[in-house]
């Protein structure tokens, strides 16, 4: 038996009401309780780094004159940009692009604000639907990993005619003298690995002494709570990251130019500005600049928005930002994918769901492809003054529930929702 009294429940609201009522708050907390269960894999993947031998740290460190046990100085390994490992990542990427779109992130028992590794919450009734595309995501991953182990030692030709090194040989060019064949698998399928679903249900068992049993069922209706504030942030803040990178694509170029006599920050002089986030009255900017040369560095500052302008002396420029269609596919398989993640999260995932819509509209005035959606950047100046509009008004308008969640829970009352009666 599955109940929820919220009628019966005391709350203590203030005047500012999030949008999210308590009793629409409780009823999600037993909607994930009754309808969720929660869902674990393994993956295991190779080595992409190992340290270099003695000799070469030691003369890598006296350059700095430190002791070699103060450092740790590694190589990298199989990251040439070869075609076949670039399927590769994809393929593991896809994977857990997948799970974002089927599941949420679970709080953690014992911090309210930080996530339970490995472990995700997914709704019942999605179970097959994920498990069927896992499985031939995991599968496209095997074979992804098959083809890498074919070419470790044999040229590649890709689909464009190129002709590829083999793998082994582009690594070995990298690294020079510290290249070290026992560093590599021989075959990567031995080592990567992805396990099969497991899934655990929430509700206590039976068999549990009364109080007990009804401590367990306060426990998950607590857990739940804070898992829904965890998920909530944590959505948010990785469609955030996506917005702010399309729209900081969307920009001309912009350089700051600072006093030469500005002896401080005088390095900075024609630096591009790859990122800026506005917070109150700061700023933070990542700036990249060139040294020795051709050699980029970046460095990322914050200071009063009112100090960069007056000093550092920010111009627009004529160039434009390189608009990459991987952001934009990224973006749109979070958008179709968010109809199981609003399921879960009941009226406050509506919410999210709905204010994700005025990029949806933007994405479908133009044909909604990704290619479609890049060339109107490239080509229409007013469609990039729309998009980045709608971008920046969705991020504020998801922080701004997220901070509704932490009103809402503060008036709800959990020994008054009853998830399950022991029969």
């Amino acid at each position: 038996m599955s109940t929820v009294t919220t009628e019966q429940m005391s709350f203590n609201f203030d005047e500012t009401k999030p949008t999210i009522s308590p009793n629409q708050h409780a009823a999600t907390i037993t909607n994930i309780a009754l309808n969720c269960q929660e869902v674990t894999y393994a993956c295991s993947w190779f080595s992409q780094s190992k340290q270099v031998d003695a000799k070469t740290k030691f003369q890598m460190v006296s350059v700095v004159s430190g002791e070699s046990k103060g450092f740790g100085v590694s190589k990298k390994l199989l990251t040439s940009g070869h075609p076949l490992l670039s399927e590769l990542s994809t393929c593991r990427r896809n994977i857990h692009a997948w799970r974002d779109a089927f599941t949420i992130v679970k709080a953690n028992a014992a911090n309210d604000t930080t996530i339970e590794g490995g472990v995700r919450l997914i709704r019942v009734e999605d179970m097959e639907e994920f498990e069927r595309g896992f499985f031939l995501r995991r599968d496209q991953l095997y074979s992804a990993a098959d083809r890498v182990t074919e070419h470790l030692n044999v040229p590649y030709t890709d689909v464009d005619g190129t002709v590829w090194d083999s793998i082994l040989d582009l690594d070995r060019q990298r690294l020079g003298d510290q290249f070290n064949l026992r560093d590599y698998p021989d075959n990567l399928r031995q080592v990567i690995t992805v396990s099969d679903p497991v899934y655990t249900a929430y509700k206590p068992s039976v068999r549990l002494p009364a109080a007990i049993y009804q401590r367990e069922c306060s426990r998950v209706a607590s857990e739940i709570d804070r898992t829904i504030q965890t998920a909530t942030d944590y959505i948010t803040s990785e469609l955030q990251t996506a917005f702010e990178t399309l729209a900081n694509q969307l920009v001309q170029r912009t350089r700051v130019h600072p006093h030469e006599m500005d002896t401080e920050i005088v390095r900075f002089t024609n630096a591009e500005v790859v990122r800026q986030t506005v917070s109150g009255d700061n700023i933070t900017v990542e700036l990249k600049y060139a040294v020795d040369g051709d050699k980029k560095v970046t460095e990322v500052l914050t200071m009063p928005t009112e100090t960069f302008k007056t000093r550092f002396c920010p111009v627009e420029t004529e160039e434009r930002k390189r608009i990459t269609t991987s952001t934009i596919q990224h973006i749109m398989e979070k958008l179709n994918g968010f109809g199981h993640i609003r399921s879960m999260l009941g009226a406050q995932g509506v919410q999210m769901d709905a204010a994700l819509d005025q990029i949806r509209a933007q994405f479908s005035r133009v044909g909604g492809r990704s290619e479609e959606i890049a060339h109107e950047i490239k080509q229409s100046k007013s469609f990039r003054k729309s998009l980045a509009t709608a971008l920046t008004s969705s991020v504020e308008t998801l922080l701004e529930q997220a901070d509704d969640v932490k009103k809402v829970r503060r008036a709800v009352n959990l020994d008054a929702i009853k998830l399950w009666e022991k029969d």
